[in-house]
């Protein structure tokens, strides 16, 4: 980096001469005390740093921010804070203390430029509110790989967003946290390969945009253990998949029932479209329900599944959900629950259950084929269904 384009950058609080002695050995601009950038570039944290408000803050577009494997403690506020800037990676370090790890904050601007926001090998410990949290209005591209997250009071990771935005997550790391990651109008989610763990409400929480087009949400091989609410909750979507996720002991906080291992479509939000399969779920609780799609939910799969130790195995109160392939297994009501027309219960193993399969409401013409359902206090209960035949009783 020339000297030209080093002295550009204005570095409150710290008095940086154009030296090329004083840069990292890489051209990066070094940072040894709590800074404003205002000028693009690159820039590394060349020693630990404890201040009393925020650290350091991004107010410039196209910064590359190393923090140098080290430690950045904030006693009173925002250990870093990004505002109106773009094209933004944050790497390789620690955030402690305060009351938030990272707040990015972007007003909306006009056309349709993508801003990048990369969040990567970090650890944020010990926050009086959010890890990570990213707010904007405008296109904006939420990129969170190698992250860890320990002892914070509110959101693990939270974005809120709108059109042109996605959100990124992987190989992330949650635990002591409110909810773990909470994404809110964010039309594209994509989180894979996580870890989340002792949560106080849901473990993660997918909220698409509330109108057109709706988002799409993918949620694969994540570990969810002692989940306080719903392990994951997905609402207001139309395509995508829950795949291969591993819910284990879930209800474990406070919240007005019913507590969900999966949930589509909960409350008054649409969810259609989305695959939920071959994910394990283990309530440990007599309280709460494994897999369930809400009234609103209409035309889901939920194939392939293993639930066990609930409430009720897998419910379907929506239309059009197909419920193939499953085992619903020793749990206190329900193997396998409906209440809506046009769905389709299809090889299911559903055994030591007090009930295998109930069928009520509008399911008079629900066809029930090749199920296993012998093993449970009563086969099949209620009123409804048609038996296409096939079934084990």
């Amino acid at each position: 980096m020339s000297k030209r384009l080093f002295a550009r950058a204005t570095l409150t609080c710290a008095s940086l001469c154009c030296s090329a002695s004083l840069r990292a050995s890489d051209g990066a601009i070094p940072i040894y005390q709590a800074t404003t950038i205002t000028a693009s570039g690159s820039y590394v944290v060349t020693r630990d740093l404890s201040v009393g408000g925020a650290a350091i803050q991004i107010q410039a577009p196209h910064v590359d921010l190393d923090l140098g494997g080290h430690l950045v403690t904030s006693t009173g506020g925002v250990a870093i804070s990004i505002t109106e800037a773009s094209s933004i990676t944050i790497r390789n370090g620690v955030l402690d203390g305060g009351t938030d790890g990272v707040v990015v904050s972007l007003g909306s601007v006009a056309g349709d430029a993508v801003t990048s926001v990369v969040l990567e090998r970090l650890r944020v410990q010990s926050v009086g509110d959010r890890g990570l949290e990213v707010t904007t209005q405008r296109p904006t591209r939420v990129e969170v790989h190698d992250v860890h997250i320990v002892n914070a009071t509110g959101y693990g990771i939270y974005v809120a967003g709108g059109r042109g935005c996605s959100v990124r997550v992987r190989e992330t790391t949650i635990q002591k946290t409110q909810r773990g990651i909470y994404t809110y109008g964010v039309p594209t989610v994509d989180i894979a390969g996580c870890t989340i763990r002792s949560t106080t409400e849901q473990g993660i929480d997918v909220t698409g945009p509330q109108d057109d087009p709706p988002g799409v949400a993918s949620i694969v091989g994540n570990i969810l253990e002692d989940i306080g609410t719903d392990g994951i909750e997905v609402g207001w979507v139309a395509g995508g998949a829950i795949t291969g996720n591993r819910i284990v002991h879930i209800g474990v906080g406070t919240s007005p029932n019913p507590i969900l291992g999966i949930s589509l479509a909960r409350g008054v939000s649409t969810t259609s479209g989305v695959l939920v399969s071959t994910n394990i779920v283990r309530c440990g609780s007599t309280s709460v329900d494994g897999i369930a799609v809400a009234i609103s939910g209409r035309d889901n799969t939920i194939r392939d599944n293993v639930v066990s130790d609930c409430r009720s195995g897998i419910q379907s109160f929506a239309p059009g959900v197909r419920i193939v392939s499953n085992e619903s297994l020793g749990n206190s009501q329900y193997g396998v629950y409906v209440s809506a027309a046009r769905c389709v219960v299809e090889s299911n193993q559903v055994r030591g259950n007090s009930c295998g399969l109930y069928l009520t409401g509008a399911t008079a013409s629900v066809p029930y084929r090749d199920n296993v359902l012998n093993g449970n206090t009563s086969a099949v209960c209620g009123s409804g269904g048609s038996d296409k035949g096939g079934n084990i009783f």
